[in-house]
């Protein structure tokens, strides 16, 4: 990296950690979270994913499900309904998500902190014509993330990608077995 881009990484991390300063450990610190995520599909087999950064590598791009941390006495599935209205505005009753179609543990770095996050991964079907808007995005959100798009997996290389969650191409592989037939669907998948 340039002295240029160290100091744009910098001012980045010390803009997250203003927006998140009551939650965030100090620097170098593990956080161990569980996150619900959930990867819509549209009828044509495309998925809805964000595309963003870690802050202190702001020139790395990479794509991620929808989905965040469980709040106090939510559970997975709630998190995921949840995260989906507040990142895509998309409103899905809970039974829509149906059983979980990927689980696993994502570690990385994230802000010069070790994050170690037990993800839940739900699938739902939804329409290409629903309004997606990134409206409910927090302003950390808006820090990290570029947008949210629909991919096209058969054209989008999402296991190439060289940073981001490596499990994100079997988390997309799960989602359109399971909503293109519910009843082949694979049991949750654990890394």
């Amino acid at each position: 990296m340039t002295e240029r881009s160290d100091a744009a990484a910098d001012e980045m991390v010390k803009a997250f950690e203003q927006q998140y300063e009551a939650e965030l450990p100090p620097r170098g610190a593990t956080v161990e979270r569980v996150t619900g995520r959930v990867v819509p599909v549209d009828e044509t087999g495309k998925v809805l994913l964000m595309r963003g950064c870690e802050p202190a590598a702001p020139h790395v791009r990479f794509w991620f499900t929808i989905g965040g941390g469980l709040e106090p006495g939510e559970t997975a599935r709630q998190a995921a309904q949840r995260e989906l209205a507040e990142e895509a505005g998309i409103r899905v009753a809970e039974d829509r998500l149906g059983d979980p179609v990927h689980e696993w543990v994502n570690e990385f770095t994230f802000a010069h902190r070790k994050v170690r996050q037990q993800e839940v991964v739900f699938a739902v079907a939804v329409r290409s014509s629903v309004t997606v808007t990134s409206a409910g995005w927090d302003a950390g959100e808006v820090l990290t993330t570029e947008q949210i798009a629909w991919v096209d997996p058969a054209v989008t290389d999402l296991a190439a990608q060289a940073s981001g969650p490596a499990a994100l191409a079997a988390q997309v592989r799960s989602a359109l077995r399971s909503v293109r037939d519910p009843s082949r669907s694979d049991p949750p998948t654990t890394r």
